[in-house]
């Protein structure tokens, strides 16, 4: 007798923008014990279809709203009963991007500035930061330790997985301090 396998479903994990459609697949194991496909997140994805041939599986699935929807195979265990695993996640992003920063930072002399902009959405493929156009640094937050005194243009740039990439600017103004004359009688 051949025993109860669960298919193997790929990709494991997506990322999607609402109302796209998504195709995962697998092939389908040689077994003699049935299984199923679900969501437990309903409110997220939805299954639209199911194919199979005689040696694949594809599945047919929507995002429909922001969040983390998942894709559940049921099968028979061995000995009896049923187990439920997930086999695909689909992480949903609202597309509702922004990045915010500053429209500027004054330091008096080359001292150290901390610069973390205000952040609304998920940017999976991370940020670059810039300093007068030339890539300086990656991640949420940079600190920037000008060079000398003058006008220095920050941007960064982000990127989501699905729903294209944003660009902030500022610029931090490094000027020396300066003196005041005493007045001597």
């Amino acid at each position: 007798m051949i025993p109860c396998y669960a298919p193997v479903i790929a990709p494991s994990e997506v990322f999607a923008a609402p109302l796209e459609n998504i195709t995962l697949g697998g092939a389908r194991p040689a077994t003699l014990c049935g299984y199923r496909f679900e969501t437990p997140t309903p409110n997220v994805i939805a299954l639209e279809s199911l194919k199979f041939t005689e040696s694949t599986i594809e599945i047919h699935v929507k995002a429909l709203a922001p969040g983390e929807g998942i894709v559940t195979v049921t099968s028979q265990a061995v000995g009896g009963g049923t187990y439920t695993i997930p086999v695909s996640k689909i992480h949903v992003d609202s597309c509702v991007h922004s990045l915010k920063l500053p429209p500027s930072y004054g330091v008096a002399s080359p001292a150290l500035v901390h610069i973390e902009p205000e952040i609304t959405g998920l940017f999976q493929r991370g940020y670059v930061w810039y300093v007068n156009g030339v890539a300086a640094s990656t991640g949420p937050t940079f600190d920037f330790l000008p060079p000398g005194y003058g006008t220095f243009t920050i941007t960064v740039h982000a990127e989501s997985e699905t729903c294209g990439s944003e660009d902030a600017t500022t610029v931090v103004v490094v000027a020396a301090a300066r003196n005041r004359a005493v007045r001597r009688r």
